[in-house]
């Protein structure tokens, strides 16, 4: 996603970077779409004995714990509520590590793109947004409930997307 992130910025001088789409919700947060307020990569960091300890991308993954996550630009009025989420290279279908993302990360949902794409804006100073509807749980019940919630998030996040689009 990065990479995308950088060409649709080059090719074609994109001063701001939004993703929508869909997502696993991990907390109690109220709502099924939302304003991503914030960004945070899931997996980079160091496996230890007891727990995985998360680090910003290209940070040193040793010492103590240092997470901050990527600010998206304010929300411009879609009313959406806004949450923080985390994103990884794999699809969250065990309960205890969402848990894990929501002690660790104070994470609301979780994806598998936004945070690269928050990274590379960061990186620039580019203005970044994202809205995500949720299919899912994060559980081992996951797989089923995203297909069969897909159509209707999808078309959540597109509606939230166009209020966004709207209010620039």
């Amino acid at each position: 996603m990065w990479q995308a992130a950088a060409r649709l910025h080059t090719r074609h001088g994109a001063d701001l970077l939004m993703t929508v789409g869909t997502a696993g919700k991990l907390s109690q947060i109220e709502g099924d779409c939302f304003y991503l307020a914030r960004a945070i990569q899931h997996d980079y960091g160091a496996r230890k004995a007891d727990a995985f300890v998360h680090y910003p991308p290209g940070e040193w993954p040793m010492g103590p714990a240092n997470v901050e996550p990527y600010h998206a630009m304010p929300d411009p009025g879609t009313g959406l509520p806004e949450a923080c989420i985390t994103s990884g290279d794999a699809f969250i279908e065990d309960a205890h590590y969402a848990a894990h993302l929501v002690a660790a990360l104070d994470a609301d949902v979780v994806d598998m793109e936004t945070a690269a794409v928050a990274q590379y804006a960061g990186n620039l100073g580019l203005p970044w947004a994202g809205i995500k509807a949720t299919t899912d749980d994060a559980n081992h019940e996951s797989a089923g409930d995203f297909h069969a919630n897909l159509l209707a998030a999808s078309q959540r996040a597109a509606a939230g997307m166009e209020r966004f689009i709207a209010l620039l």
